[in-house]
């Protein structure tokens, strides 16, 4: 499934969590990434993704940011 975030929520990052390990890649301008080993940070970064999961909404019904 894709949801998108609230235009007011920039993002320009990509972060990806695995395990106990969370990935943090940089946008092209700035070129850097790095991975984090932590199971408190990992645990931390997914209750931020079920926040903005939460707050964000499927394609179809983003117009309402619109009006």
């Amino acid at each position: 499934k894709v949801r998108f975030t609230p235009p007011v929520i920039d993002i320009s990052n990509t972060i990806a969590i695995f395990g106990n390990k969370v990935a943090v890649i940089s946008s092209k301008k700035e070129g850097f990434g790095f991975v984090v080993e932590s199971e408190d940070y990992a645990s931390t970064m997914r209750v931020f993704y079920d926040l903005l999961w939460n707050i964000s909404k499927p394609y179809g019904e983003m117009t309402e940011w619109f009006e």
